[in-house]
């Protein structure tokens, strides 16, 4: 049986926090986001934390806490310490250069 595209219903949730001390200097990152089928852009200055949130949901880099699912799999839980490796996300990331 085909599905057609528009019955496809792909989600991603994203709730977490991350904290580092660069240099000296301490940085909170806080985000959360719902996105569906649509196309999503994150964007922001330099050193907002775009990249950060696009490794922890690679599985590239671990979230100190939330949650991270997509199409109802877990793919981060800090509360029920899930942490899905990357070779099992079936996620694609192309790295900047």
């Amino acid at each position: 049986m085909d599905l057609a595209v528009s019955e496809i219903k792909q989600y991603l949730r994203v709730c977490l926090g991350k904290s580092f001390v660069p240099r000296g200097q301490s940085f909170r990152l806080k985000a959360e986001f719902a996105v569906g089928k649509e196309i999503a852009v994150i964007f922001g200055p330099s050193g907002a934390g775009k990249t950060t949130i696009l490794e922890c949901i690679a599985g590239l880099m671990r979230p100190d806490s939330g949650r991270i699912s997509l199409n109802d799999r877990t793919l981060f839980d800090g509360e029920s310490h899930i942490s899905v490796p990357v070779r099992e996300r079936r996620l694609g990331y192309v790295f900047q250069s």
